[in-house]
C-alpha cells in the first residue's frame, strides 16, 4: 500500500548487481540515493553496469543517465514508480 501522494523523482540512474541481490536507484541533485522499484514491463540488467530495459525490450537508460519517474514512497525505503517519464530522459554519453 502506498502511503504518500504521487510525485516525480528525477536523478542519475545507477545500480549494483551485488547489493541486496541487485538494486537500482536514482541519485537526486542533492546526492541522496533513492532505491526504485520500476513498473511492470520494465526490467534491470547488469552488463556489468546497470541498464534499465523498457517495455519494448530496448535499453532505456544506462548508469549515469538522468531519468525521472512518477510514483510514491512504498515503504519509506523504496520509491514505487508507477511510470517512467520519457520526456525527462538525458543520456550520459
Amino acid at each position: 500500500m502506498q502511503s504518500s501522494p504521487g510525485r516525480t523523482l528525477c536523478g542519475a540512474f545507477g545500480g549494483d548487481a551485488d547489493f541486496e541481490g541487485g538494486s537500482t536507484w536514482l541519485t537526486d541533485a542533492e546526492g541522496q540515493r533513492h532505491t526504485v522499484r520500476y513498473p511492470e514491463g520494465w526490467e534491470v540488467r547488469f552488463e556489468p553496469d546497470a541498464v534499465l530495459i523498457g517495455p519494448t525490450g530496448e535499453p532505456y537508460a544506462r548508469s549515469g543517465d538522468r531519468i525521472c519517474v512518477w510514483g510514491s514512497e512504498a515503504d519509506g525505503a523504496t520509491f514505487e514508480a508507477a511510470s517512467v517519464e520519457p520526456q525527462f530522459r538525458r543520456r550520459n554519453d
